[in-house]
């Protein structure tokens, strides 16, 4: 029992991360370069930049989702036959 809890938790923990990960880097990828760029840092318009914040939430939301039923599928997965009987045998 004390292995699908460990699974359970590393699941729910980097589940939601590699989801804010991949959720960034495809807005990262899909957002045009800002065409109101001033040469000194600072931006003209706020443009399309703020949908990075909404791919990286879209993939929190999504991930957790993920998570949350696939940890659900390991701790309700019943032992299989094999490790029944190895414990019978001990």
């Amino acid at each position: 029992m004390d292995m699908k809890i460990a699974k359970a938790a590393a699941i729910l923990v980097l589940g939601p991360l590699l989801g804010i990960l991949l959720g960034l880097m495809v807005g990262a990828f899909a957002v045009r370069p800002d065409p109101n760029f001033v040469a000194n840092g600072s931006h003209g318009s706020p443009g399309d930049g703020f949908l990075i914040i909404g791919c990286a939430g879209l993939g929190f939301v999504a991930s957790v989702f993920v998570s949350v039923v696939l940890t659900w599928t390991v701790l309700r997965k019943p032992r299989s036959a094999r490790s029944k009987s190895e414990q019978v045998s001990n």
